[in-house]
């Protein structure tokens, strides 16, 4: 078997293209002396971390904080995900503790014109910030509730965000990074993406963005060949047969057993009993006619789950 590739979770937002240039070993251009600020400002991280966290303890907030990760040579908590294709790391900079939290707590300090776009975009003005969030909130066991704090340097603002539930979407993380990792296995450049990164993108001579428009681009879609991968593909397909099979079944006697005329009966060592329930159902539409809108939002309930979908491909070339 191939050796799974390890991405960096601070890195999981960044450029598809980026990733899979970095991992088949392809070199940066030298970065320009106007931006090297920005390193060593990233440098000074560090300080401006242990700022927050006494604030935050001042603030009367909970949190571990690990301790040095020798497997990685670095401060913080290790948290590990495993998938088929890729191995995915980071560290998170605390983990909230006490009654009803247990999240990641993750501490940012932003300039001037960072700190205005996080103020009035959030995380979502971020993508790498927001999906290294979701990432650690999905490696934590039970995370409830977290933290995310964010400090500008140049007024000391504090800004504390109480999070309860991861800020992206860590499906479509782990798709994007599944096809970098399939491109990377194969020895080929992933399609980049637009971002607002491109103007200082270090990786520009390599660059070629996917601007397909099309919604069935199948040559981004990883193919997965092992054993245990196949068996799944073979148990998906009988078990859609027997689902289909037992309906029939199902509704064939149940029109038999309703043919009887009688409330309660026995056959065949079954004792069959039939009720006539009542179903009582509140369309969203006509409540929206009677109910101001604020008041359905206080009564929505949302719920997160990963749905698993299967399509046979249609055979193509004489293929399948």
């Amino acid at each position: 078997m191939a050796t799974k590739v390890t991405f960096s979770a601070s890195r999981v937002g960044s450029c598809t293209r980026v990733l899979s240039a970095g991992l088949l070993g392809y070199a940066p251009t030298p970065t320009p002396p106007e931006q090297l600020r920005y390193i060593q400002a990233a440098k000074d991280s560090s300080r401006w971390e242990s700022l927050v966290k006494e604030d935050l303890r001042d603030l009367g907030y909970k949190f571990d904080i690990g301790g040095y990760c020798p497997a990685c040579g670095r401060d913080g908590i290790h948290v590990q995900l495993e998938y088929p294709l890729f191995t995915l790391i980071g560290h998170l900079d605390g983990q909230m503790t006490g009654e009803g939290w247990g999240g990641p707590l993750e501490i940012k300090a932003l300039n001037s014109n960072g700190w205005s776009k996080y103020l009035s975009k959030g995380l979502d003005g971020f993508p790498e910030y927001r999906d290294q969030y979701t990432a650690y909130w999905a490696a934590r066991k039970d995370p409830r509730k977290g933290l995310y704090a964010v400090k500008s340097k140049n007024t000391s603002e504090l800004d504390i965000k109480e999070m309860t539930a991861p800020p992206g979407n860590i499906d479509a993380i782990i798709e994007r990074l599944t096809y970098t990792a399939a491109m990377v296995r194969a020895g080929k450049l992933a399609l980049g993406e637009e971002s607002d990164k491109c103007w200082f993108c270090r990786f520009k001579y390599l660059c070629a963005k996917d601007d397909s428009n099309t919604t069935a681009d199948t040559s981004r879609v990883p193919k997965l060949d092992s054993t245990e991968m196949v068996k799944a593909a073979s148990m998906w397909r009988e078990a859609a047969n027997l689902e289909s099979r037992a309906e029939r079944l199902h509704n064939e006697a149940r029109d038999t057993f309703l043919s009887a005329g009688l409330s309660r009966f026995e056959v065949d060592s079954l004792d069959i009993s039939i009720e006539t329930r009542t179903r009582i159902s509140y369309p969203i539409e006509e409540l929206r006619k009677w109910v101001p809108e604020d008041a359905l939002g206080k009564a929505k309930r949302v719920r997160e789950y990963r749905e698993v979908r299967a399509i046979e491909r249609k055979a193509q070339n004489g293929n399948s």
